[in-house]
């Protein structure tokens, strides 16, 4: 989540886990959001290209979307801006078309985050920091790197089983074949035999086999 919310937001990945933190805090989906932030990021770009629709955009913000070198600020740095102006709006319809007039449909479900105002996000930001929410590079790259070993590890446990199922799968099937072709049926005609002499039908050759075969067990004894 925190890499996707970079990707879309720019900014470090120290600002955008804090904005991950304050988006869960605030009961926002944070893939949700990271949606509709995108179009966002998507709708400044377009306004960003003509003189006309910067002014409207700006106006419509109550804020300034270009840094000192006109390049379009950070989302880490503009949602707090415009927080406060969500913060300073009675609830109400027109605070929610303008949310999605600027996020899209999903833009309603970030309200709550964007009432918090700046004051507000900041305090999540530190919160974030105290319970241990907040991600460096470093961990982020430690993360990913566990992500890939835990994939490879799946990929050969996945490997090894179907090599020992190529090995093993040709001995299954003749012992299967073994089973129902001859064990069954000679369990079969022994059982019959067993009828036989248990009712008294049993022939002289089938009496002595019995016999035989009692014999083993008996002199062992």
């Amino acid at each position: 989540q925190v890499m996707g919310l970079q990707r879309i937001t720019g900014g470090s990945v120290e600002d955008v886990s804090r904005l991950r933190f304050a988006l869960k805090q605030s009961g926002v989906d944070v893939d949700g959001a990271s949606k509709a932030i995108g179009k966002f990021e998507k709708g400044l770009g377009a306004a960003a290209k003509s003189a006309k629709a910067t002014e409207a955009m700006t106006k419509l913000l109550g804020t300034s979307f270009r840094d000192s070198s006109g390049k379009i600020k950070p989302m880490t740095e503009l949602l707090p801006q415009l927080a406060e102006k969500f913060k300073s709006m009675p609830n109400g319809a027109e605070k929610t078309a303008l949310a999605m007039k600027l996020f899209g449909r999903a833009g309603a479900d970030l309200i709550p985050f964007l009432n918090k105002g700046s004051k507000g996000l900041a305090e999540l930001a530190k919160q974030s920091d105290k319970f241990g929410q907040t991600l460096n590079q470093k961990m982020v790259e430690d993360f990913l790197a566990a992500r890939k070993n835990t994939r490879d590890w799946n990929l050969a446990l996945e490997g090894l089983k179907i090599q020992i199922g190529a090995k093993l799968l040709p001995i299954l099937t003749k012992l299967s074949l073994w089973f129902t072709e001859k064990a069954i049926p000679a369990i079969q005609t022994v059982g019959e035999a067993f009828v036989r002499l248990t009712d008294g039908t049993a022939s002289t050759g089938e009496k002595l086999i019995a016999i035989a075969v009692a014999a083993g067990p008996i002199a062992l004894i």
